[in-house]
């Protein structure tokens, strides 16, 4: 059930001691062992979601075709949808609560090597906030 998700802008890591070119990072479901990287990340997420859902005064039928295009929402709306309904603060360390649970054995370079904190550091801001709404889209909501 892992997900591969292509990087738009490369890096480089080492491989078998050679210097490679990252073209994908693998993301992968949480287990127990995250639950505490997961926890914040979720908190913060259903708070954006429920705010939302509260300021749009709408009928039932509306809220259940609000949540079929919601299904279909990429990672890039979702991670707007967040940040354009967290409280303030919440996208910053949304963000740094990301980074750890990516770190923590969930998320693999090209799927074989394990994204480190070096190497998400790495990412490009845009790649980054991509995996984010890609992980959150996949494992947490």
């Amino acid at each position: 059930m892992s997900k591969e998700i292509e990087l738009k802008h490369s890096f480089k890591y080492h491989y078998n001691n050679d210097e490679v070119e990252a073209k994908f990072i693998t993301i992968a479901p949480f287990t127990m062992k995250q639950m505490h990287h997961v926890a914040p990340v979720k908190e913060i997420v259903m708070k954006a979601l429920s705010k939302l859902a509260q300021s749009v005064d709408t009928s039932e039928v509306e809220v259940k075709a609000a949540q079929k295009d919601a299904e279909d929402i990429d990672s890039s709306g979702l991670i707007m949808v967040i940040a354009m309904n967290c409280g303030e603060g919440d996208l910053g360390r949304l963000y740094l609560y990301m980074k750890k649970l990516l770190t923590s054995g969930v998320a693999y370079i090209d799927g074989s090597e394990k994204l480190t904190g070096t190497y998400i550091d790495d990412l490009n801001p845009s790649d980054f906030e991509n995996i984010c709404g890609e992980y959150i889209g996949n494992f947490i909501t």
